[in-house]
């Protein structure tokens, strides 16, 4: 029993100093837009709002234990509000795994995007899905997954629908990136859109040891982009997802509130795992054949319908910060300028721009 606690809470050790290393190397990597311009698919959306702390600041004469007591209030209000988060994407991820008619789903989903993990970490085999583990362990192997992902920054010379697959994941990843620090929670909602990239292109620098794997096992969005049911879906959901993590914020005192956030969650839950499995049914038989294809539109309406009814709840809340949470309640804006010839030239290998130098002498 010793051993294999402290096996476990070496694994434990060793994701989060991965999921560290991941994300520095992901926010390294970043580049600052010119500000000249207003390209970035986050543009074309309301900022995401800063976690609510008292308004009041004390006068430049007020005594510094005033300001200590107001610092360690938000801070307080700050980790509550994170572990809200996490506690309501918690439950709704455990009500979909354990919905019978979603089991299969929840498992192929997890036995895909844990092909994100190092292999130190890999579960393989049947227990390739969390099933098992604890929360906490589930979160730090999304987190690990969700890192990994990000940190990758494949390009592509892309078509107009490549285009719009490049803008869905760019705002997903940029709305996660920005939410992860406050809210924890966000690994264990958008681990899935995380390991996704818009289109198979064969030019691009392997950022990934495992080259090979890597190119059969891509989860290309650009291929259910084409239906209708799945485009408006992803509209609808990523430029949302601002939206769904601020909302932990709303009081949660209120049973019945509580389980409206977590039947909104399960749902939202319940499309990016669909979105994922639709992805990779090209080369895993398994997961074509547990994507709702006949329901995919319904799950979408339903998602539409929670959300209104969550609007509804905001406006009812009475209060200024809240009612502004509204500008989140949106869709994503295909019509902004693509950051695909950005990526492009960060993902070129550095031998490449050298032959083509040579090629026009």
């Amino acid at each position: 029993m010793s051993t294999l606690t402290n096996q476990q809470s070496s694994n434990s050790s060793k994701i989060r100093k991965l999921v560290g290393r991941l994300r520095s190397a992901s926010n390294s990597t970043r580049t600052t837009p010119d500000a000249s311009t207003d390209s970035s698919p986050a543009a074309s959306r309301p900022p995401s709002l800063k976690l609510r702390t008292p308004r009041d600041s004390p006068p430049p004469t007020s005594f510094s234990s005033c300001r200590r007591r107001k610092a360690s209030s938000s801070s307080s209000h700050d980790a509550a509000v994170a572990a809200a988060s996490l506690g309501l994407w918690n439950a709704a991820y455990d009500a979909l795994r354990d919905n019978p008619g979603c089991v299969g789903l929840v498992v192929a989903y997890e036995t895909i995007i844990s092909q994100e993990l190092p292999d130190s970490l890999k579960l393989g085999g049947a227990n390739s899905s969390f099933r098992g583990k604890t929360p906490e362990q589930r979160r730090e192997l999304l987190s690990a997954i969700a890192a990994a992902g990000l940190r990758k920054r494949r390009g592509s010379k892309a078509s107009l629908a490549d285009d719009a697959s490049r803008r869905v994941l760019d705002a997903a990843k940029e709305a996660v990136e920005g939410l992860w620090p406050a809210y924890p929670a966000a690994a264990v909602a958008w681990a899935g859109f995380c390991t996704l990239t818009p289109v198979r292109c064969s030019s691009v620098y392997p950022v990934s040891r495992h080259a090979a794997d890597e190119k059969r096992l891509k989860l290309l969005l650009d291929a259910i982009m084409q239906r209708d049911d799945i485009r408006a879906g992803l509209v609808h959901v990523v430029g949302r997802i601002p939206w769904y993590m601020h909302l932990a914020q709303l009081p949660s005192s209120e049973p019945q509130q509580r389980e409206t956030l977590v039947r909104l969650y399960r749902w939202v839950l319940e499309f990016e795992m669909n979105c994922v499995c639709a992805t990779a049914s090209a080369w895993n038989a398994a997961a074509k054949n547990v994507v709702g294809w006949a329901g995919l539109c319904k799950l979408t309406q339903t998602i539409r319908e929670a959300d209104d009814k969550v609007a509804a709840i905001v406006r009812r809340q009475g209060a200024v910060d809240m009612g502004n949470w509204l500008q989140l309640n949106a869709d994503l804006d295909l019509s902004s300028p693509s950051l695909a010839n950005k990526d492009d030239e960060q993902l070129r290998p550095p031998d490449e721009g050298r032959q083509d130098a040579q090629v026009a002498t």
